[in-house]
């Protein structure tokens, strides 16, 4: 038989069930406490524990579980309840590693030259170096994925136009090469996803330079100036966490300053008149690789 805060018994009625949990006994909370108003006019202090299905209510006090019948339940007063705690703000992720770190970028493609070596006829790089087959190797890093920083260098197979034609017959053989030096910045767009644009601006020094050799013996001319602009735009397809193919376009402007040349060890040179800018333009494939 259960008891009422005043240590009253309750009647039968009342109480129809009373049994002690297994659990240790839990004092009941002081204040505030839920109260039950029986039909025959007597209260129950506690706690309610729960409401079964068929209306009857289970009130815990002292560590004992005390069942109320529904037509024994005159009315259930449940005492207010404290505000729950704010839940804490849901901390921020911790920064991803991906696309972050050291880049090394492997591109090529295939450029084609016009423009004017120099301001005069025959200074067309159509007739000079009309277009040249790149090696490129970007080096540098990303401070944020968003950002490449780094240094570029690049060797090129260049293509002779027809003013070499009369020095590169017959018993001569001729070569050329171009080579450059400098920086660039690229910002991405999404690197993170799956597709990735990016833009990129850079600068460099650069050289095309010839290599004959005949009968005579071995002669090279050097063209010297700075590629003053590099933009250049693509997107990459991310295969893994680490590697990423596309594709980019790149648009150079240069200008050539000087000439320097030698034939068999004997060393010239001189600064090019009414030099001016020409352009390569390069599209190709690129392989990222950030560890």
């Amino acid at each position: 038989m259960g008891l009422d805060r005043g240590g009253r018994a309750l009647t039968p009625r009342a109480a129809l069930l009373v049994s002690v949990l297994g659990a240790p006994a839990v004092a009941a909370p002081a204040q505030p406490a839920d109260s039950i108003e029986t039909r025959t006019g007597e209260t129950l202090v506690g706690e309610i524990a729960k409401e079964l299905p068929d209306g009857t209510v289970i009130v815990t006090r002292s560590g004992e579980a005390v069942l109320v019948p529904r037509e024994q339940t005159k009315r259930v007063v449940r005492a207010p309840r404290p505000a729950s705690p704010p839940r804490p703000p849901p901390a921020d992720p911790p920064p991803s590693r991906e696309a972050r770190g050291i880049e090394l970028v492997v591109r090529t493609g295939y450029t084609k030259q016009f423009g004017k070596l120099v301001d005069r006829p025959g200074g067309e790089m159509s007739g000079i170096f009309p277009s040249q087959v790149p090696l490129v190797l970007d080096l540098g890093a990303r401070p944020s994925p968003y950002v490449f920083l780094g240094g570029s260098f690049r060797y090129a197979f260049v293509q002779l136009g027809d003013r070499f034609d009369r020095a590169c017959s017959g018993g001569a053989s001729c070569s050329a090469y171009g080579f450059a030096l400098g920086g660039m910045i690229a910002v991405h767009f999404a690197p993170l996803a799956d597709l990735d644009p990016w833009l990129g601006l850079g600068m460099a020094f650069s050289s095309e330079q010839v290599n004959a050799e005949s009968d005579l013996g071995k002669s090279r001319l050097a063209f010297r100036g700075i590629d003053w602009l590099r933009a250049s735009l693509g997107v990459d397809y991310k295969l893994s966490r680490t590697l990423r193919l596309g594709g980019y376009a790149e648009l150079a402007a240069t200008k050539y300053f000087d000439y320097v040349g030698d034939l068999d060890g004997a060393r010239w040179g001189a600064e090019l008149k009414d030099t001016t800018n020409h352009y390569g333009l390069t599209i190709g494939p690129r392989l990222s690789v950030i560890p």
